[in-house]
């Protein structure tokens, strides 16, 4: 038996997160709701789902690439944070986000985020005249099916960040871009495990990263010259 996991200890663990979600309401009533998400200027959109703050904090912390020229705001989830009704909160959208996407005729595109070719090999072309919706269920997907322990999912994100981003960053710096990244809700550690849909400051507190496509080619040709 491994004396770390004693029902006390358990307990006491139980009681630091009450403790922490009870300040963490306060900040998250301070939080601005969910602005919606512009489209009228074709961003490209990387939808990371079930990251909650501490995960994305922790991220920050542990990726080993440049993320300068940044610009991260933190909004509060009005919606009902499960996938379908989160998402269609981030873009302002009344109906199912897939039905909406198809209407306006939006690129959206969803994919594990851990798959061995990368999404360079399993994504068509973005074409520049429309937003492009990336959907990325990695997090989530391994939270459900218990794959992920709440301590390792940062790591899991700098992975796909540190594949994926710079790439990404490069088309939308060709096509004069705005990309962000997001995530539609957050994840609650409760006694049963991982879960979302009850609401809470892990599930409603949202985060944007975002880099305007001008900042971006500053940056690579800094990357660039120091290499040099």
């Amino acid at each position: 038996v491994d004396p770390w996991a004693s029902p006390q200890l358990r307990t006491l663990v139980h009681q630091k997160i009450k403790e922490t979600d009870r300040a963490g309401e306060q900040w998250l009533t301070a939080l601005p709701a969910v602005v919606p998400i512009n489209l009228a200027s074709n961003p490209m959109v990387v939808i990371i789902d079930g990251i909650s703050p501490d995960v994305w904090l922790e991220t920050l912390e542990e990726t080993i690439i440049k993320l300068s020229n940044m610009t991260v705001s933190w909004q509060r989830l009005e919606a009902i944070p499960v996938t379908a009704l989160a998402i269609s909160s981030l873009f302002g959208f009344a109906g199912d986000p897939l039905d909406e996407f198809h209407a306006r005729g939006i690129d959206y595109h969803q994919v594990r985020g851990n798959e061995a070719h990368g999404m360079a090999n399993i994504l068509p072309e973005f074409g520049p005249d429309k937003p492009a919706i990336i959907r990325v269920s990695l997090v989530d997907d391994a939270a459900h099916a218990a794959l992920l322990r709440l301590s390792e999912m940062p790591q899991a994100v700098c992975g796909f960040l540190e594949k994926e981003l710079p790439r990404l960053q490069d088309i939308c710096v060709r096509q004069n871009r705005r990309l962000t990244v997001t995530t539609d809700h957050g994840l609650s550690l409760t006694r049963t495990g991982l879960s979302h849909g009850k609401g809470g400051v892990y599930e409603r507190a949202i985060f944007r990263a975002e880099w305007r496509s001008e900042l971006i080619g500053i940056m690579s040709n800094k990357t660039l010259n120091n290499s040099a």
